[in-house]
């Protein structure tokens, strides 16, 4: 799902993805000072256009809406959590 903040319309795709190590790849996506260790290749099966109605009701872009970071637990705790690792 493409989120352009400020934009209610949302991009969705179904598509599959592989990291790769193909030397071909590397070298395109390789600056002057950095080759990649991998890429991620991914191949689009289905994309599809949503309209405005779900982002409109939740008021997602309107900042009044929005909650204060610190209440939310720092991301390695929600990943933790999620993946119930020890």
């Amino acid at each position: 799902m493409f989120l352009i903040p400020g934009i209610d319309e949302t991009l969705r795709r179904n598509a599959s993805a592989i990291v790769s190590t193909d030397n071909d790849l590397l070298a395109h996506f390789s600056s002057e000072k950095v080759r990649p260790k991998s890429v991620v290749k991914v191949e689009v099966n289905e994309m599809f256009l949503h309209c405005t109605k779900a982002f409109a009701r939740s008021k997602l872009w309107n900042t009044a809406s929005r909650v204060e970071r610190s209440l939310f637990p720092p991301l390695d705790t929600m990943i933790d959590e999620q993946l119930d690792l020890d």
